[in-house]
């Protein structure tokens, strides 16, 4: 009766060496992929989770002082005071000295001159970076993009990771305004024909500007 060998063929080197770069293209194909889409997710629960808190903090800020069109509107000082007494604000440090620096969907920069300072920022626990754009007397800051026309008492912008990056309008960062009428996200209520046309690359311009209502009803990042 013939013994069966147990023995095993080991892999050779070269075998285990055609195996693991096999393994390493695939990791590289994916892995990017992969992170790209938790990225991306993290991104829309913070946007859905900033937009509840603005929304929470608008009707905290209404219950106390009355309709939007009694605050003081104009006095930006005065209205960011109003928001961070109804939110988890914590110290606001030098965002000049991060290197904090934004941009649009298209690349482009946006540097606005006001907001980088402690009167018109600040941060909640949460790691998200609130800026006050302004506050508008009267609720009559309009903008007139495809024959649209919102009339805004209060604009907020939020990057819903803080400094990190990549700190661009329309994926990390987006803005929120107040009407007489409630709270929106922009591209959305009086604005609502400019969320396509200013949420994309190619937009002519302020190119990502209205993805804040477009992340929250699509759930997702597809531009």
């Amino acid at each position: 009766m013939k013994k069966i060998s147990t023995i095993k063929k080991a892999f050779t080197l070269a075998e285990v060496l055609v195996t693991l770069l096999i393994i390493g293209v695939v990791a590289s194909m994916t892995i990017p992929g992969l992170k790209k889409a938790a990225d991306e997710s993290s991104y829309v629960a913070g946007a859905q989770k900033a937009f509840a808190s603005f929304s929470s903090a608008t009707k905290m800020v209404k219950l106390k002082n009355g309709h939007v069109a009694t605050w003081p509107l104009g006095d930006n000082q005065k209205i960011l005071n109003l928001y961070k007494a109804q939110m988890n604000v914590m110290e606001m440090p030098n965002i000049a000295s991060t290197k904090y620096t934004m941009k649009y969907l298209d690349g482009k920069s946006y540097t606005p001159s006001e907001i980088f300072k402690p009167t018109t920022s600040f941060y909640t626990a949460d790691g998200m970076l609130w800026f006050l754009v302004s506050s508008y007397a009267g609720c009559n800051a309009g903008l007139d993009i495809s024959k649209v026309t919102y009339k805004s008492c209060v604009n907020m912008m939020v990057d819903v990771n803080g400094p990190k990056k990549p700190n661009m309008i329309g994926i990390d960062i987006f803005f929120f305004y107040v009407t007489k009428d409630g709270v929106f996200p922009y591209g959305a209520g009086d604005s609502s024909d400019i969320s396509t046309e200013s949420c994309a690359k190619d937009a002519k311009s302020n190119a990502g500007g209205a993805c804040a209502a477009r992340i929250l009803s699509e759930g997702k990042i597809s531009w």
